[in-house]
């Protein structure tokens, strides 16, 4: 990792941290603005104003300026009223004045009444808000809508399809994610789009981001329980340059905090099967119904921490939160069907072996391809090094039958029902404080305990119980310092993540020996055991697992082994911003950094455990017993594949962002927001070395390996050397002839921490330009639009295939042999598809809105608005080895060996021979695409 780079940034963190206890990432603020005006409409200056925050009561007062003009920055979301005072008129006081998260509110005019200063004109504010002081477009869900409107399994994302624009495609599910309630889903975002953009957006709590860096829009780490959150806020276009990183719109999640006053609250939730009613191909199969389990309860509680009569006894100065939640899943419950081999198969008996037509599955001796007598395989000709009848003996013996007339008879013979559990603790913990007038300040930790315990975990049965940790964390806290009325600065830092692992509760039950010790092709081997063993956990030294089985088409529905994950997979984010408001006459001014340094651990697959077809080898007939079960019982595979070599990256990466950004009051009624941000982000680079790409420009046709074509040789169709006439099975048709070339023509492997890419140019400006004008002069009506560019980071899935690109792996298939057979150093590689990450120019989104508000009183407001996206320089791919249209019907591509029919596709690549799809991945270039969505949306509010 940049160690100097992530050095320098901890020893910030931890300066700030001695001086103060409140650290946060990007804290969530808002503004309060409006004009003192007097009975003639005329501006007071230097009226007094005082705002007040319900909840805690902290304080903070300004002079109207020049223009009348008061303006609160970088106040919390939450209930507020405001004092204005004036010599000469009655003292204005105006209750319950909403302010949304990141939000811009206008009250328009407070217009005094002549008279004494001590008298007193007490008004609540109108809840109909129309915006006269922001152009961008917002939508919020407070606390009182998230409490009152019901949702699926505690989905707090379930209210973003609510809004205008918004289409989330999880809530077309009539189910439930498997990963419990959806809000904590990881991938809970990834199937919502704003007016039509490509759903690469950013979610934050209280500002923090907390995105998975792989995928890139899901993964939601360190999530609070709804009754945690008192405000979703989605930012979906032509929104301030202070908001960045993503492209596909904001949605920020603002929790809760304490108040002067104790509130709490408490739920439960239960959901059963024994409510369901039962499927109607599980009735007629005589199956029960699947568990649909669901317990969710929890509690919330909030208030002052003081000591009567020696500390924060008016209770203003120290608040706290806390809520914890605890879920009881039963996620994904199903009811399993195989086929299994039998006790008498196990034996060799395959006298009362059938297909699902009833025909008896004639087994044939391998060496005289003659039906072994009764159907019964000798005990004699059972594989000598017993791996296959230790494989077969590995599952379960069959407990189903089917009746006659069942759709399962004949077919299965096996059923379970499996599901697993899945218990979460959430917990939430949030302290403010208001130690002075100028500071404000607080410290929030959201941390999710979170197991999945899976029973299956690459099984048809239960046999070794997998365990899925996913503990994730999301800190945050503030600062905020009112330097003086006028000039405000918030520092923030923070850090989000989540530490996915998976292992087997005991991996003993998985060592080959399991399986009799089958041999490998190749040593067990890591790239990185060091780091792996620091990350892991209990087994991760547990390298030489069994391998993966399967037993081809027959018998029909035969069982399998596909082993699941057994590594770690952690994803880390720290961020740093500050931030500082400036009112400076008729604008108001902010400007920031953002820094974002962010790592994953990214281990490759499991191909290195090996894995076995015993099915049949459909381009030779004469091989094998023709019956997946006894093939293995007699130790003959069609195939067996292992990868020389497991790999795992580390990936890192920096984000850095800044921007300038100016509310400008030109007069009473109108507003123009003007901003730009800048974006420079550091190529993602693997810290271990285990990248490779290609490069045309190194590829050498003269160092092509030579490939196996298809020949008949004594009236059997084999794959044939072309130069030696060397035969091999037909099922390596098309792969290399071993050391006849360079299997990695044309790579260059990319060391430790080398770039593999760079965006273009290495910094790009993002203007973000609106507007809002008071349309009558009364308040009530305000015509609203702007335009804005936002761009985006590649996601970390772009890159992390470059992981075990020739030459760094290579993978090994012998054909047709058996088990005992098999030695070190056999087999046959074939030309791979590969991708890789090239040089590109950034990704990015313009949108534009214009639109209308309109007070209609009763609490009401129209809202009614054209939005416009351009997508920009899109992510795409290239084949540069594609097929070329029209290659299956070149005569030159016909099988000499079998009439009707073509080579096989890498004989029909002419750009770079030897290779297959060559995927060059990039965000815009020469090739780039654009497109336009737009839409009309109107929204009564109330």
């Amino acid at each position: 990792m940049r160690v100097m780079k992530l050095n320098s940034i901890v020893a910030v963190v931890c300066l700030v941290a001695a001086s103060a206890p409140w650290l946060t990432a990007q804290i969530v603020s808002s503004t309060l603005t409006g004009t003192v005006v007097d009975p003639a409409n005329a501006v007071i200056v230097g009226a007094d104003a005082t705002l007040k925050d319900q909840s805690t009561g902290a304080e903070r007062s300004v002079k109207t300026s020049a223009e009348g003009l008061f303006r609160f920055l970088d106040i919390g979301a939450g209930t507020y009223t405001l004092t204005v005072k004036a010599a000469g008129f009655r003292t204005k006081v105006q209750q319950d004045i909403e302010v949304q998260t990141s939000a811009t509110r206008d009250i328009g005019h407070v217009a005094m009444e002549l008279g004494n200063i001590a008298d007193q004109i007490t008004v609540t504010a109108d809840a109909a808000n129309v915006e006269l002081s922001s152009s961008e477009k917002a939508h919020s869900v407070d606390d009182t809508q998230i409490e009152n409107m019901p949702s699926r399994g505690r989905d707090l994302f379930a209210f973003i399809g609510t809004l205008p624009g918004m289409i989330d495609t999880n809530n077309t599910s009539p189910g439930v994610s498997t990963n419990s309630h959806d809000f904590r889903n990881a991938y809970s975002v990834g199937n919502i789009s704003m007016n039509g953009n490509q759903s690469m957006m950013n979610v934050t709590v209280d500002g923090l981001t907390g995105m998975d860096v792989g995928c890139g829009n899901c993964l939601l780490e360190g999530n609070p329980n709804m009754d945690a959150v008192s405000e979703v806020k989605v930012l979906s276009s032509n929104y301030s340059a202070e908001y960045g990183r993503n492209s596909g719109g904001t949605i920020t999640l603002a929790t809760k905090s304490g108040t002067q006053s104790f509130h709490g609250s408490g739920w439960w939730q239960h959901r059963h099967e024994e409510f369901n009613a039962n499927t109607f191909f599980n009735n007629i199969s005589g199956l029960p119904r699947a568990e649909y389990r669901f317990n969710i309860d929890g509690y919330s509680v909030g208030g002052p921490i003081f000591i009567p009569h020696h500390f924060n006894t008016n209770k203003t100065k120290l608040f706290f939160f806390a809520s914890e939640e605890w879920s009881g899943l039963f996620p994904g419950a199903t009811t399993v069907l195989r086929n299994m081999p039998t006790a008498l198969e196990r034996n060799g008996d395959f006298s009362q072996s059938v297909d699902v037509n009833g025909k008896q599955i004639a087994v044939k001796d391998p060496l005289t391809q003659i039906q072994f007598p009764n159907n019964v395989i000798p005990s004699s000709r059972f594989d000598p090094t017993g791996v296959g009848e230790k494989i077969l003996n590995f599952f379960p013996l069959p407990n189903y039958s089917p009746a006659p007339g069942n759709p399962n008879y004949l077919k299965y013979n096996y059923q379970a029902l499996i599901g697993g559990q899945h218990p979460i603790r959430n917990d939430v913990v949030r302290v403010d404080t208001n130690p002075t007038s100028k500071i404000a300040a607080y410290a929030r930790m959201v941390r999710d305990h979170d197991v999945t315990t899976d029973p299956q975990a690459g099984f048809d049965f239960v046999y070794s119980p997998q365990l899925h940790p996913l503990p994730s964390f999301n800190y945050s806290g503030a600062i905020t310092w009112t330097i003086r009325p006028t000039l405000v600065n918030e520092f923030n830092v923070g850090k989000a993540g989540s530490d996915w692992n998976y292992y087997y509760e005991d991996p003993s039950n998985l060592t080959r020996s399991v399986f009799g010790n089958p041999p490998k092709l190749y040593p067990v081997t890591y790239n990185d055991p060091s780091t792996v063993s620091s990350l892991s956990g209990s087994n991760l030294h547990m390298y030489d697992f069994i391998p993966n089985v399967s037993f081809g088409s027959i018998p029909s529905s035969a069982t399998s082994v596909t082993l699941g994950r057994e590594t770690p997979n952690p994803v880390h984010n720290y961020s740093i911003v500050d931030n500082i408001s400036w009112i400076k006459g008729k604008h108001t001014l902010k400007m920031g950094i953002y820094e974002e340094y962010a790592w994953k651990y990214q281990p490759s697959g499991g191909a290195y455990t090996g894995s076995y077809n015993f099915g049949n080898d459909g381009s030779n007939t004469t091989f094998g017993s023709q019956d997946g079960y006894s093939n293995a019982l007699l130790g003959y595979f069609a195939s067996y594949s292992e990868q020389n070599l497991r790999l795992a990256n580390i990936v890192d990466y920096w984000n850095s962002e800044w921007y300038v950004q100016d509310s400008w009051k030109a007069s009473k009624r109108l507003t123009f927001d003007i901003g730009v941000r800048f974006y420079n982000q550091s190529p993602q680079v693997d810290e271990n070395g285990t990248w490779a790409i290609f490069d045309p420009t190194k590829y050498d046709p003269s160092q092509t390996p030579r490939l196996y074509v298809p020949a008949i040789v004594n009236g059997q169709r084999l794959a044939q050397d072309p130069l030696t006439k060397s035969t091999a099975p037909a099922a390596a048709i098309g792969a290399f002839v071993p050391g006849s070339g360079n299997v990695a023509d044309g790579m260059i492997p990319l060391g430790k921490g080398q770039d593999a890419y760079h965006q273009k140019p290495g910094v790009v400006a993002a203007p973000r330009l609106g507007f809002a004008y008071d349309l009558f002069g009364d308040g009530k009506t305000a015509l609203r639009g702007g335009f804005g560019i936002f761009y985006n980071r590649v996601n970390g899935n772009s890159v992390y295939g470059m992981t075990g690109n020739p030459p760094n792996t290579v993978t090994a298939t012998v054909y047709d042999s058996t088990i005992g057979g098999l030695t070190p150093g056999q087999g046959f590689s074939s030309p791979p598809n590969i991708g890789w990450y090239s040089d590109g120019q950034w990704d990015s989104e313009r949108n534009a809105s214009l639109g209308i508000q309109r007070n209609l009183g009763w609490g009401t407001t129209l809202d009614a608005s054209w939005v416009a996206n351009w997508g920009v320089n899109q992510p795409w791919t290239i084949n540069i080895n594609s097929i070329p249209l029209g290659a299956d019907f070149d005569p030159k591509n016909a099988d000499p060996t079998k009439k009707g029919s073509v080579l096989p596709s890498v004989f029909e690549r002419v750009n770079y021979p030897g290779w297959g799809n060559l995927t060059k991945q990039a965000w815009g270039g020469s090739t780039n695409y654009h497109s336009l969505q737009t839409q009309v949306q109107h929204r009564f509010r109330s």
